[in-house]
């Protein structure tokens, strides 16, 4: 259950990102973009640290744009000083890379309200949660010292140890934390590669409870087989369309509105890889539910894809129908997710 709630969490704040990504990112000189990204990717890293895939993808387009106007500012540069002596006494200010500067402070704002605001859910999750746990057995005496109710307590325990400030919390419960995951080697029935993610092979069951009479209930991780089947074929043939579209770039044949579809498509196919690729190196054992982040994406393209390459009544018709279908297999397999009884 714990899951849920994190993975609800996780979408919430990834769904916010992207939000503020998709209306700010038009332009770099915005001034709430970098406040605002920040905020929201901090948010999204504290639920889970495989946000930082979102991270990358949100911060892409501003990273795109300082780029763009870094290499305006350089092409400026070379004219001007290219220029004859007359020229030059006519326009004697060099060109100011204002944009370039504001990208650079852009970049930088993002990246510290993210962390600032990563370390304030630390800092609230140590002053909320005083007590000893279950916890206890992965932390050193001094940390243990300034938790109420353990042996080492400074206080009426009087174990001697002066206990970790909240920085020293923070620093090892993050060493705690990755040690943990990096040395999870033991494999698991519900484990799966990344591979078998996007077709669903491989769901989880978190509870399961017989009761005479009322047969059982179970509380499963299981993904909507109509939602998944979608979002993979839409995902591969944008794919193909996107591959298909750059290698025509140049073609005076090709619409503005097809470039601009492509870099959409572009940038949320990006958004899909950087978030599931990187468990191509991860040798600990995963579960299906490292999928949602790139899940998310997916559906997204699922959207543009509709609304791009579907003529009004033709989309109407395909959304109507994948909408259905998910309906279909929501009811009929809410009792395996919700908990109840079935004979």
């Amino acid at each position: 259950m714990v899951y849920y709630d994190r993975l609800v969490q996780l979408s919430l704040s990834l769904s916010l990102s992207l939000s503020l990504s998709l209306s700010l990112s038009h332009s770099l000189t915005h001034s709430l973009s970098p406040l605002c990204l920040g905020i929201a990717m901090g948010l999204t890293v504290s639920v889970k640290w495989t946000g930082l895939g979102f991270v990358a993808t949100a911060g892409l387009p501003l990273a795109l744009q300082a780029l763009r106007h870094f290499t305006s500012f350089l092409r400026e540069l070379k004219e001007y000083y290219e220029n004859d002596t007359t020229t030059k006494k006519k326009n004697k200010r060099q060109p100011i890379p204002n944009l370039i500067l504001w990208g650079v402070t852009a970049g930088v704002t993002m990246i510290a309200v993210m962390t600032l605001v990563y370390l304030a859910t630390w800092v609230i999750h140590f002053s909320v949660l005083t007590q000893t746990g279950p916890g206890n057995i992965w932390h050193a005496p001094r940390f243990l010292s300034s938790l109420q109710g353990s042996d080492h307590d400074t206080g009426e325990g009087g174990g001697g140890h002066v206990p970790y400030t909240m920085w020293e919390k923070i620093v090892e419960i993050h060493q705690k934390m990755f040690d943990a995951n990096k040395n999870l080697q033991t494999g698991h029935s519900y484990g799966s590669a990344w591979y078998n993610w996007p077709m669903m092979e491989k769901s989880m069951s978190y509870w399961v409870k017989h009761i005479r009479g009322l047969g059982s209930a179970k509380v499963m991780l299981q993904g909507n087989a109509a939602v998944f089947a979608c979002t993979s074929l839409v995902t591969l043939f944008m794919i193909v369309g996107v591959v298909c579209t750059w290698t025509r770039w140049d073609d005076t044949s090709l619409a503005d509105q097809q470039r601009q579809s492509c870099l959409w498509a572009s940038w949320l196919l990006f958004g899909y890889a950087i978030n599931i690729l990187p468990y191509i190196l991860v040798t600990r054992v995963c579960f299906f539910y490292h999928y949602a982040p790139s899940l998310l994406f997916a559906m997204l393209l699922s959207g543009l894809a509709f609304d791009k390459y579907f003529p009004p009544i033709e989309r109407a018709m395909v959304v109507g129908g994948v909408i259905s279908c998910c309906l279909i297999f929501f009811v009929s397999n809410a009792p395996l997710h919700y908990a109840q009884f079935v004979a």
